[in-house]
Formats: C-alpha cells, sequence, structure tokens
C-alpha cells in the first residue's frame, strides 16, 4: 500500500483516543489530532471541546471527569490582552 492510508482512523475513535488522555497525562504530553482534509484543504485540528457555552459574564465548561463548571467572565477582563 503506497502513502499512509493505512494509518488512518475512525475520527470518532480518534477524538475518543485524545479526550481519554485528557487528565491522565501532561497537557504537553497530548499529542495533536491533525486531520489531512481531502482535495488540499490543508489540516485540521481534531480537539474534543470541553466549552459548552460563552457568554458576556460566563462561560461554562465540561471537564474531562464529566464535570460542569462555570468561570466567570468579569466586565472588563479582557481589557488587560
Amino acid at each position: 500500500m503506497q502513502g499512509t492510508d493505512h494509518f488512518r482512523t475512525d475520527i470518532r475513535k480518534g477524538v475518543e483516543i485524545i479526550q481519554g488522555l485528557w487528565g491522565k497525562i501532561g497537557g504537553l504530553c497530548i499529542p495533536n489530532y491533525v486531520v489531512d482534509l481531502p482535495g488540499g484543504g490543508g489540516k485540521a485540528l481534531m480537539i474534543p471541546s470541553y466549552l459548552l457555552e460563552f457568554s458576556k459574564d460566563k462561560a461554562i465548561f465540561r471537564t474531562f471527569e464529566g464535570n460542569i463548571v462555570q468561570y466567570p467572565c468579569p466586565e472588563g477582563a479582557d481589557a488587560l490582552l
């Protein structure tokens, strides 16, 4: 077989593998899961999204353990950036 097609896996399985690494190993050790898009579309980073909702005053996250956590976003906090 030519190329790297034999390394491909189902995208759902790939995301499941990456999710399984969160909370078990250090963040710098988690590999980037990238999909090479067809037709010269380039590479797309496939990461599990833990951000569920984002509004003016808060962000809501799902932790790797499945807990829902609200993170306050005080008005003007981004002025420091």
